[in-house]
């Protein structure tokens, strides 16, 4: 599995495939949800924060996984990657998702 800066200084778009690749907002500084509709293939997103705690918890405050919310629903495959910066004990990340700074979602 790939792994990836947990903080990264520009966002990633996190495939299914444990590949990632860059992405940035059209504007330049904010996504807009028809960017983020096309990005993640999905009607409607959803917010995730990490579920690490102590100072891994600690250095991910400020990001974002933006995923589809109905993803489970339409049985999307698993993200390995999006689900071990989730890090929940009780739940997985699935279909691609995009971790940033949540600056870039206003």
């Amino acid at each position: 599995m790939n792994t990836i800066n947990p903080t990264p200084p520009f966002p990633l778009l996190l495939e299914t495939d444990g590949s990632y690749s860059e992405v940035r907002p059209k504007n330049g500084t904010d996504f807009q949800l028809k960017e983020l509709y096309s990005h993640l293939n999905c009607e409607l997103i959803e917010i995730a924060r990490s579920q690490a705690s102590g100072s891994v918890g600690a250095a991910r405050r400020n990001y974002i996984l933006i995923i589809d919310e109905e993803g489970k629903l339409k049985s999307k495959p698993h993200n390995p990657i999006a689900s071990e910066w989730y890090s929940s004990p009780t739940d997985i990340i699935v279909g691609p998702a995009i971790l940033c700074h949540s600056d870039y979602l206003r």
